[in-house]
């Protein structure tokens, strides 16, 4: 569909800038210095390097460089006075050397800097500017001046030259030309990508299905690409002024025009974050030759066509603009100031963007042509135009999408020699951005569209996750453990996804044994608990990575004495909160610790009965932060259940055990938030157990779920934003061993119950021992679910599988071994124990220990059973 903007109320008001006078733009940018327009280059700036050395401490860093920049581009310092241009004057000391002189040439260097030439044919002096227009010689002309004469065996003379200025050159003098960039005059084009053939000799490119990302590399699969189609046309001119006076510049204008035509669309069929930037064609003109009196100005006109993209892509985006526009860019020196020209008004069509429900991002795609002028070949002054449009995404807006389209533009100075870029100074960029039109309206769904996927990442042996969880982007990070890749045997490893399920980065750690538990912190830093948990050889390791999974520091939690494992990490405020199990078989205890920022322990505190207890799973509700596990402590039958409230000081406001009279063996593996207090979740034998508590850990209603499977168990579980919950388990509902998930009412009915699996076992959180499993689903911004689990691919070997389903449980496998099958069922209340219990907290005294880490980045084997 093709909107008309006029009818969108799109008036487009000129940007223009002409601020002449002002002191030198403050955006400088000296690692890649520029230089300038027609200039005294190499030799020059070496010796005002040095000068500037000498009066660095009595300068501004921008008076510094623009006095650099000048002295370089012109040879001297302008006055800033009002030239007087009607008459030229060209200095004895300028040389214009004449057609037979050149067609004499014996040899020179590629640089100009040595010309060797027969005796009579040299009458120059050390010191004088030697000038050429155009020759075969010299294709770009010559601007040189002479630094010595040599006499050679042969007779002839070596020439030894360096850079000269144009205010060298000519004391007073004006050029003020309007110069069309023909297309007739091309003489080398060089294409960088595929584009649709051009029409011959014009400045036309079309680009079908230009790919910008591609994850497998085969262009047949759109799923995960993203990728640009569309055309382009200009018509390029340039307004160049240069005025000189006692052989210093008094003027400068630079202003690139360029009528143009673009089509541009961003097509995606995956998310993520992107900032790519495409040279398609390089276009080389035939030298302009000017005169300031007799002396030749020779200018070298080149063109480049850019396209881009950057933003966060949506995936399944589709979004396009068709535009037209007269715009202006350039830049001028005038009065001793710099100021810039820019004039933009971009006119458009555009089609309404479609894309899926329920994504969201902000994408901006763009083209245009970078139009230089570079005296004699070597320094200049450029202009870059790019046209855009920008689609900004979020169906939980009102309104839902907005599109817009602008124009940017980028003008400036460089240096080059050999088409090696040796300096370059780009002024501060201006762009103009005008709406084109909106959804009007909220998204037209209820809710936001769940897009359920399903992915494995194998490595050669057994992995088995642990945790996933929701990132600040709405993307997804993967903990686990690994014993396949490069590292060896039991190596911590971290996916980052986006939310479709495709990899953002990942990287293991070679010796951690497993990433176990963590959280995203504020500033979008990750706290990450790591090691072996299997009691007696334990070890705990905590991390803090940048976003990109660099860490930043990394220790071991060590006691003097016991034994240490980490189990989980949440927030403490700024601060970091840790639980694990510390000692070995039979005399295990929980313990806590605060940990600041940087790694310190703050306080720890130890708790426990006379037998084992071991922690697995921890919230942080409020000011309380609950910790669950098993126990064999406080006169239980076998194995109960112990949960313990911590507070921000390392106190214990409240400890409570649960135990089945005459039969226990209950292990708890979560605990979430309800509407009353809590609940808890875990197994008894083979049963799914759920603990319903209050916010004292005071026992309501215990309930075991019942259905036709004889096996069922929860080892991890979410809240939902309505105060129900998504439990995830085992069942064996088919062949071998599912994933489960369940969901609950906030009354805690279940709502729908489904398991998920394919020829072999499968199982959420992996094959590690329950006292392992941390949080292997979580519900998504978008109220999906996004579960991890182990799959077997063989009989010794464990995969990775990520499965995203809709909040009712609904996903469609295209791997036709994978199945979804609903599971009848209710839980029914059964007898349970519960009792307060006075174990004391002691101070701990837990000491990190720096760690050497040793990363590497896995090479997973990805294949889907589930397209988004």
């Amino acid at each position: 569909m093709v909107v008309d903007p006029g009818n969108l109320a799109v008036a487009a008001t000129p940007v223009s800038v002409a601020a002449w006078g002002r002191p030198f733009p403050p955006r400088l940018r000296p690692p890649k210095m520029s230089f300038g327009l027609t200039e005294g280059l190499v030799e020059g700036a070496r010796q005002v390097v040095a000068a500037l050395l000498m009066v660095k401490r009595a300068m501004s860093s921008h008076l510094r460089f623009g006095l650099l920049l000048l002295f370089v581009l012109f040879g001297a310092c302008a006055k800033g006075e009002d030239p007087d241009a009607v008459d030229v004057i060209i200095p004895d000391t300028t040389k214009i050397v004449e057609p037979a002189t050149l067609d004499a040439l014996v040899s020179a260097t590629p640089d100009l800097s040595e010309l060797v030439l027969p005796a009579g044919n040299v009458t120059w002096e050390p010191d004088d500017v030697i000038v050429s227009t155009v020759h075969p010689n010299f294709p770009y002309g010559m601007l040189r001046r002479v630094t010595a004469l040599e006499d050679t065996v042969d007779g002839n003379v070596r020439v030894v030259t360096e850079f000269a200025s144009l205010s060298e050159a000519v004391e007073r003098g004006s050029l003020n030309e309007t110069i069309e960039l023909d297309p007739s005059t091309i003489v080398d084009r060089r294409r960088k990508v595929p584009v649709i053939a051009p029409p011959a000799g014009g400045f036309f490119f079309g680009f079908d299905d230009l790919e910008l990302s591609d994850d497998d590399g085969d262009p047949t699969t759109r799923d995960d690409r993203v990728w640009l189609d569309g055309s382009f046309s200009f018509r390029p001119s340039v307004d160049l002024i240069i005025d000189f006076d006692g052989f210093e510049l008094q003027q400068l204008t630079f202003e690139l025009r360029a009528d143009q035509d673009a089509s541009v669309r961003i097509q995606a069929g995956r998310e993520t974050t992107i900032d790519e930037r495409f040279l398609v064609e390089e276009i080389e003109l035939s030298p302009i030759v000017f005169s300031i009196g007799p002396l030749p100005v020779v200018l070298v006109p080149r063109l480049q066509l850019f396209v881009g993209i950057d933003g966060r892509v949506t995936a399944e985006l589709s979004a396009g603009v068709a535009a037209s526009s007269s715009p202006r860019v350039g830049f001028g020196y005038q009065d001793g100031g710099w100021g810039e020209v820019v004039k933009l008004k971009p006119m458009a069509q555009f089609d309404v963007p479609s894309f899926r429900d329920g994504a969201a991002g902000e994408v901006r795609a763009w083209a245009g042509p970078r139009a230089e002028l570079a005296a004699y070949g070597i320094a200049g002054a450029y202009g870059e135009l790019r046209g855009f449009v920008k689609a900004d995404l979020d169906s939980q807006r009102d309104p839902w999408w907005i599109l817009s389209a602008g124009l940017e533009a980028h003008a400036g100075l460089f240096v080059r020699i050999f088409s090696i870029s040796l300096a370059e100074y780009e002024f501060p960029p201006a762009t103009f951005e005008q709406p084109l039109a909106d959804a009007g309206e909220p998204a037209p769904l209820a809710g936001a569209q769940v897009a359920p996927w399903s992915r494995t990442f194998a490595g050669d042996r057994t992995d088995s996750p642990n945790q996933v969880l929701e990132t600040s982007e709405g993307g997804l990070l993967v903990l686990a453990r690994t014993n396949s890749f490069e590292g060896g045997a039991d190596d911590a490893w971290l996916l980052k996804l986006d939310r479709l399920g495709q990899v953002s980065w990942q990287v293991a750690f070679d010796g951690l044994q497993g990433a176990l538990n963590g959280y995203e912190r504020p500033d979008g830093d990750y706290v990450i608990a790591a090691g072996a948990t299997s009691g007696g050889t334990d070890t705990a390791y905590l991390l803090r990575l940048d976003p990109n999974g660099t860490a930043r520091w990394a220790q071991q939690l060590v006691h003097a004495d016991d034994a240490v494992a980490i189990k989980a990490v949440a927030p403490m405020g700024d601060d970091i909160f840790a639980v694990g199990a510390i000692g070995s078989g039979t005399t295990q205890d929980f313990w806590g610790a605060r940990i600041d920022p940087s790694g310190q322990v703050l306080w720890a505190r130890r708790i426990g009965g006379a037998e084992g207890d071991v922690p697995t799973s921890l919230l942080h509700d409020g000011n309380v932060w609950v910790v669950v596990g098993e126990t064999r402590s406080f006169d239980v039958n076998n194995i109960g259940g112990w949960a313990v409230g911590f507070d921000a000081s390392g106190n214990v406001p409240w400890q409570r055990v649960y135990d089945q009279p005459g039969a226990g063996n209950e292990v708890l593996t979560g605990v979430i938030p309800s509407p009353d207090g809590y609940r808890i979740t875990g197994h008894i034998f083979g049963d799914a157990l759920l603990l319903e508590v209050d916010d004292s850990g005071a026992l309501e209603r215990a309930s075991t779920f019942e259905s036709g499977s004889n096996f069922h168990q929860i080892y991890a579980s979410a809240g939902t934003a309505d105060g129900g919950a998504v439990l995830a388990g085992v069942t064996n509902i088919g062949d071998a061993s599912d994933t489960w998930l369940l969901r609950l009412t906030p009354q805690g009915t279940v709502l729908w119950s489904t398991g998920y699996g394919g020829p072999f076992g499968e199982a959420p959180g992996g094959i590690t021992s329950a006292s392992d499993l941390a949080q292997a689903v979580v519900v998504t911004d978008d109220d999906g679910l996004v579960v991890v689990s182990n799959v077997q691919r063989d009989e010794t070997s464990w995969d990775l599988w990520l499965m995203k389903v809709s909040g009712t449980g609904v996903i469609s496998f295209d791997d036709p071994d994978y199945n979804a099958d609903a599971l009848s069922g209710s839980f029914v209340e059964i007898p349970v124990e519960d009792a307060a219990t006075s174990a004391s907290a002691e101070a701990l005294v837990l000491t990190p220990e720096a760690l050497e880490l040793d990363s590497f980045v896995p090479d997973p084997v990805q294949s889907v059973q589930a397209l988004p």
